[in-house]
C-alpha cells in the first residue's frame, strides 16, 4: 500500500484548504458585527447562508465526479473558492459578504464529495495492489484482528474527516492571527488564503475507480440497499456532531469576546481552533474501533462538552470554556470520523461520491439550522443565555441519539454488512442479506451491482 499513499495528499489537502477557506470568516464575525452593526441573528445568518448554496450543489452535483472525474469537479470548486476570497477581501458592504459565503458554499459542495470519494478510491486501489502482491486480492482478513477486511474503511476515509477538522481549525486560527497583526484585518486573511490554494495545482491525486456510472445528470442522491440502515445511524450522528461544530464556528468567538471583556480576534479564533484540533487528534482512533463504536463514543462524549459550554457561559468562566472546547472536539471528532468511515465501508465505489455527498448534505443542514435558532434566541434574550439553552437541550439529545444509533448497529452490524459487501465491491456479486431498508431509494443507479 505504501507506494500509492502519496496520491492521497492531493485530495486530503484540497479538503483541508476548502474547509479552511470556508472558516476564515469565523474569527472575523465579531469584527464584522462591529463594523457593519450586525445583530447576533445577522451574524449567524452570514455564517449559515452558504448552506443555501452548498446543499443544492451537493444534491444536484454530488455524483458528478463519479462520471467526470474527481479532480476536475474539485478544481471547479477551488476556482469558486478563490473568487469568494476575492469578494471578501474587497467587500465594502454586507452584500459582498453574503455573496462570498454563497460562493464558498458552492465550492464546498463540489469539493467535499469529490475529494472524499477520491480518498476512498485511493485506499481501495492501494489495498487491491497490496492484495495482488500477497495473492489475497485485498479481500482477506485484517492481519491484526482476523476480522473481514472492509473495503474503503482504511486510513484514507478517516483522512477525509481529519482533513476537514484540520482545515476548519486552521482557517480561524490563521485569520485571527493575521487579522491581529495586519493593518487591514478584514483583507489580509483572505489574501493568505488565496496563496494556500496554489499547492492544489501541483499535488498528486489517485486514479479513479470505475463503477456502475457511465453518465450523469442532476438528481437526488440515492442510497444503496445494503447501506441504508448504516446511513440512518450516520445521519443521526452527523446531526449532533455538526450542530456542535456550527455553534463553535459561528458564535464562540463572540462568546469569547463577552467572557473576556472585548478581546481581539486572535483569542476567539484560537478557541475554535482548539476545539477542532482536539477533533482532528482523536479522529484516527475512530478507524481503530469496531464498526459503530466511533459514533457511539462520540455521542457519549459530546454531552460533556455541551454541559461544560453551558456552565462556562453561566459562570462567565473562560478556563471552563477551554475545557469544554476540548471535550466537544473529542466527541465531534470521534462521532464524525466513525460515521464517515462506517458509511464508506458499505458503499460501492461507483456511487461513493453520491452517497458521501448525501451525508454531507445532512451535515451542512445541521451546521446551519440549529445555530440560526441560537442566533434568533440571542437577539431576544442575549448571547450567553442562548448558548446555555443550546447546551441544556443538546446534551440530553446526544444521549437519545446514542440509544438510537446503538439500536441500529445492534440490528444490522456495519461489519457484517461490509463483509457481505466486499465481494460485491470487488467483483460484482452478492445481495445484501440485512434487514429491510429504512430509507427509500430513488433510482436504479444507487442499487448494488448484482
Amino acid at each position: 500500500m505504501a507506494p500509492r499513499r502519496h496520491h492521497l495528499l492531493g485530495p486530503a489537502y484540497t479538503i483541508a484548504v476548502i474547509c479552511a477557506a470556508s472558516s476564515v470568516p469565523t474569527a472575523l464575525y465579531a469584527e464584522y458585527a462591529r463594523t457593519y452593526h450586525l445583530s447576533p441573528l445577522a451574524v449567524t445568518s452570514l455564517f449559515a447562508v452558504y448552506v443555501t448554496a452548498v446543499i443544492p450543489t451537493m444534491l444536484l452535483c454530488g455524483g458528478s465526479s463519479d462520471v467526470w472525474g474527481r479532480r476536475r469537479v474539485a478544481g471547479c470548486g477551488l476556482a469558486l473558492s478563490a473568487l469568494a476570497s476575492g469578494l471578501f477581501a474587497s467587500a465594502v458592504t454586507p452584500v459582498a459578504l453574503y455573496a462570498g459565503r454563497l460562493l464558498q458554499g458552492a465550492a464546498a459542495g463540489l469539493v467535499t464529495g469529490a475529494a472524499t470519494a477520491a480518498l476512498a478510491d485511493g485506499e481501495q486501489s492501494a489495498r487491491a495492489t497490496g492484495g495482488a502482491r500477497t495473492g489475497a486480492g485485498g479481500a482477506g482478513p485484517e492481519p491484526r484482528t482476523g476480522r473481514p477486511r472492509r473495503v474503503g474503511r482504511g486510513s484514507a476515509v478517516s483522512l477525509a474527516s481529519l482533513a476537514i477538522s484540520l482545515g476548519s481549525a486552521g482557517g480561524p486560527l490563521m485569520s485571527g492571527l493575521v487579522a491581529a497583526a495586519s493593518p487591514a484585518p478584514l483583507v489580509y486573511p483572505f489574501l493568505v488564503n488565496l496563496v494556500l490554494l496554489l499547492p492544489t495545482l501541483l499535488l498528486p491525486w489517485p486514479p479513479g475507480v470505475s463503477g456502475e456510472r457511465t453518465s450523469w445528470r442532476p438528481r437526488r442522491p440515492t442510497i444503496p440497499r445494503r447501506a441504508r440502515r448504516t446511513f440512518t445511524g450516520v445521519a443521526v450522528t452527523t446531526v449532533f456532531s455538526w450542530s456542535l461544530l456550527g455553534l463553535f464556528l459561528a458564535l464562540i468567538p463572540s462568546v469569547t469576546r463577552e467572557l473576556d471583556g472585548g478581546s481581539g480576534t486572535a483569542l476567539g479564533g484560537a478557541i475554535v481552533a482548539l476545539m477542532l484540533t482536539a477533533s482532528a487528534l482523536t479522529q484516527p482512533w475512530a478507524k481503530r474501533m469496531a464498526a459503530g463504536r466511533g459514533q457511539l463514543t462520540g455521542l457519549a462524549v459530546m454531552p460533556v462538552g455541551l454541559t461544560g459550554l453551558a456552565v462556562a457561559a453561566h459562570l462567565g468562566s473562560l478556563p471552563l470554556l477551554l475545557v469544554a472546547a476540548v471535550a466537544a472536539g473529542v466527541g465531534q471528532g470521534l462521532g464524525f470520523a466513525g460515521a464517515l468511515t462506517d458509511l464508506a465501508a458499505v458503499t460501492p465505489p461507483g456511487v461513493r461520491a453520491e452517497v458521501l455527498s448525501a451525508a454531507y448534505v445532512i451535515g451542512y443542514l445541521a451546521l446551519s439550522v440549529p445555530v440560526l435558532g441560537v442566533g434568533a434566541a440571542a437577539s431576544r434574550a442575549g448571547l450567553l443565555p442562548a448558548v446555555i439553552g443550546f447546551g441544556a437541550l443538546g446534551a440530553p439529545g446526544c444521549l437519545i441519539a446514542f440509544c438510537v444509533v446503538r439500536r441500529l448497529n445492534t440490528g444490522a452490524p456495519v461489519g457484517a454488512a461490509a463483509a457481505a459487501g466486499t465481494g460485491s465491491s470487488a467483483g460484482g456479486g452478492s445481495r445484501s442479506a440485512g434487514r429491510a431498508p429504512t430509507l427509500r431509494a430513488t433510482g436504479r443507479n444507487g442499487e448494488p451491482s448484482r
